[in-house]
């Protein structure tokens, strides 16, 4: 059988060097100190305020209107960015007394 070949393996024995693993730990130590010399991602918030791009329209928000009822549009954003998919939409007139234009559905499941 083709799919069941045995590969050899070299077992010659380590050096002294090898068997310390000195190399390995040099490797590390200079990951480490080239990381201490990079510009850090992080930022002092309440001092430094980050740069967003022109285009950059901020969170979705469900905003109200002046009577206080939900002014969604019905455009899917909600459900289209649930990674979980657990957000469906099904567009409905505004009732007369002020129930929401929209009927959504929120199903939750444990995994």
């Amino acid at each position: 059988m083709l799919t069941q070949r045995a590969k050899p393996v070299d077992r010659k024995p380590m050096t002294f060097l090898e068997s310390i693993y000195l190399w390995n730990i040099v490797k590390g130590m200079g990951i480490t100190i080239s990381h201490l010399f990079k510009k850090k991602a992080t930022i002092q918030y309440p001092e430094q305020t980050r740069t967003f791009s022109k285009v950059f329209r901020g969170l979705h928000v469900l905003n109200r209107d002046a009577e206080g009822r939900e002014n969604c549009t019905a455009c899917g954003l909600c459900a289209v960015s649930c990674p979980a998919e657990a957000i469906t939409m099904e567009a409905a007139e505004r009732l007369p007394w002020g129930r929401a234009s929209i009927q959504r559905r929120k199903v939750c499941s444990k995994v």
